[in-house]
């Protein structure tokens, strides 16, 4: 399975509870538009716990820290992804939504990029 991954962060200085609130509800009109963009078969989003298990592992690792929020879309035809993201409507679609965000979101402390998952494990 072929999926683009979104790692975004808030922009610093930003309330928690600002950001968890964007998150939840305001940011949904985004993610369901591209997902329909990009005709995913599904779409996640994740948002990271702020726990200490986390930051004893990012400190333990020497690592960044954690991305503030994720959001996966799974692609049936990657082809067809790969090639929406190069039209201008996607450019134009995803940098309006930028600017709009710009003083929730970092994105130039963001990513976006293609993955394939391999499934190791799966309950049944």
């Amino acid at each position: 399975m072929i999926k683009l991954v979104l790692c975004l962060r808030k922009k610093s200085g930003i309330d928690e509870l600002i950001f968890r609130e964007y998150w939840n509800n305001e940011f949904d009109s985004f993610v369901r538009h591209a997902g329909n963009e990009l005709q995913s078969k599904r779409i996640a989003k994740s948002l990271t716990l702020h726990i200490d298990a986390n930051e004893v592992m990012q400190q333990r690792q020497n690592s960044m820290n954690a991305f503030d929020g994720m959001i996966e879309f799974w692609l049936d035809e990657p082809y067809k992804g790969f090639s929406q993201t190069y039209t201008d409507k996607w450019k134009e679609q995803v940098d309006e939504v930028f600017r709009s965000q710009q003083s929730i979101l970092d994105m130039q402390q963001s990513t976006l990029f293609f993955v394939e998952e391999k499934i190791i494990v799966e309950a049944q």
